[in-house]
């Protein structure tokens, strides 16, 4: 038959004591813990010794162990790094040099520190961040909590950085609730908080009305981590909102979790088995009095023109709001500014600002910008309308300056072809790319890979020869 091997053959005396069994730990903190032992059934060991470590290879008979002279059956631990797995074992010690084997070892992992504000987290990996949490509150056999860098159903990508929260309700079940759980924090000297994240919202006609309504995430806090008390909703389904879904900027205020030892922040997630819900970019912060409340940002077609209006309750040092509106949500470019209208940019009564935009695009999404006298600014929520247009139009091109691609917001009435002409400042054709249009709002991309540096003419020709008006952009 086969062979037969061996290796690391020792012959030692018998030692006359038998090791500890049924190590269990307690008590837990952020730097130490109690670990408790069942004496041997034989011998009569002088006392015992524990050794610990952060990993998991058993120790041999020459290990030095940290814990000595322990007289009884339980042994305390301490000087301990924070959120750290350790492996723990324990042997008896007979008298002179004899000791008994290690026993079968345990392992625990240590608290976490309490947090210092502000608390920062990206979701930037796979896994579940170092001393963050999740807890099913009902409806629900495992987590539907995941950190992914895509997902779909609805489509998104992250916020920031490489990677977001995912929760699953596509595929949990109705009424599903879960919570994810941020680390135990310190609200001491702070008294009044703020927390600010990024939520996907979106305006689908899918899963949009009844149960749809009730999904989103719920804003909590808690004093000792079990008890949570509600802070405010938001939900997945916003009107007005891309059908596609945008990330969305929220914060709330929790003055009540100021000047604590201790306190917990929770989102909790609610089910209606619709779209998936997306979270990123966490903060946990002091709050900070804004010079400038805005108390509403509201937006209508009004003719051939889009109206904004918006009010504030107070203002302090403000010079004015800068107007800026984006094609896609995300690259905005200033269309106008309105000064204050307090005197010299303070007031305690409601104002009301108005602003037309005479050359609306076919999705015009539009935010305030309000700065400051000494030039400081913050933005305001974001407004979206649309409307139909009569004959094809460029709506917008971003970047510019452009590096390789150019993109192309272009308003069609029905489904069309076009021409996309770019030409020198000559008016002499450089390049020619044709586009098929659908009826509404189109997004395109063309590659400027083969342009010098240097400013250039844009224009869209139409199959029956009709000509949109012409944009300069810059090449870099």
């Amino acid at each position: 038959g086969y062979d037969s091997y061996m290796d690391s053959i020792v012959i030692r005396e018998t030692p006359i004591c038998n090791p500890p069994t049924a190590l269990v730990v307690s008590n837990i903190t952020n730097n130490a813990a109690q670990l408790d032992f069942t004496a041997p059934a034989s011998g009569s060991p002088v006392n015992y010794e524990v050794y610990y470590s952060t990993s998991n290879v058993a120790p041999g008979s020459s290990t030095v162990p940290q814990v000595t002279g322990v007289t009884g059956t339980t042994a305390n631990l301490s000087g301990l790094t924070a959120s750290t797995k350790y492996y723990v074992w324990v042997r008896s010690y007979c008298g002179g040099t004899d000791r008994s084997d290690w026993s079968v070892g345990t392992n625990f992992t240590t608290a976490c520190d309490t947090a210092s504000l502000p608390l920062n987290q990206g979701f930037n990996a796979t896994t579940l961040p170092v001393c963050w949490s999740t807890s099913i509150v009902t409806g629900q056999s495992s987590s539907a909590i995941s950190f992914l860098a895509s997902s779909s159903n609805l489509t998104a990508a992250p916020q920031e950085g490489t990677h977001f929260v995912r929760y699953n309700s596509y595929s949990t079940s109705s009424g599903g609730e879960e919570r994810l759980i941020s680390p135990e924090m310190s609200s001491a000297g702070v008294p009044n908080l703020d927390v600010r994240f990024q939520w996907f919202q979106d305006g689908s006609s899918t899963y949009s009305t009844g149960a749809y309504l009730n999904e989103g995430v719920t804003v909590e806090w808690s004093a000792d981590g079990t008890n949570w008390t509600t802070v405010q909703y938001f939900p997945r389904h916003v009107d007005g909102a891309p059908a596609t879904g945008e990330w969305s900027a929220k914060s709330v205020n929790i003055p009540a979790a100021g000047n604590l030892t201790s306190f917990w922040v929770a989102f909790r997630f609610h089910s209606s088995y619709g779209y998936n819900m997306y979270l990123d970019n966490v903060s946990v912060l002091a709050s900070v009095s804004l010079p400038v409340t805005i108390s509403s940002f509201t937006g209508k077609l009004n003719g051939e023109a889009n109206l904004l209006t918006w009010t504030t309750s107070t203002e302090t040092n403000n010079r004015g709001f800068e107007l800026q509106r984006s094609a896609d949500g995300s690259s905005f470019s200033t269309i106008g500014f309105v000064a204050s209208k307090g005197d010299n940019g303070n007031s305690n009564n409601t104002l009301s600002y108005a602003f037309a935009d005479s050359k609306p695009i076919s999705s015009s999404y539009y935010r305030l910008k309000q700065v400051d006298n000494d030039g400081k600014f913050r933005y305001s929520n974001t407004v979206l309308l649309a409307r139909k247009f009569s004959e094809i139009s460029l709506s917008s091109v971003f970047p510019n300056p452009a590096g390789e691609r150019l993109n192309l917001v272009i308003a069609s009435p029905k489904a069309a072809k076009v021409i996309v002409v770019i030409t020198d400042l000559s008016g002499r054709v450089l390049m020619q790319s044709p586009v098929q249009l659908a009826e509404g709002s189109n997004k395109t991309t063309i590659s400027l890979t083969g342009l010098a540096s240097g400013s250039y003419l844009l224009k869209l020709v139409c199959a029956d020869g009709c000509e949109s008006s012409i944009i300069r952009f810059v090449r870099q």
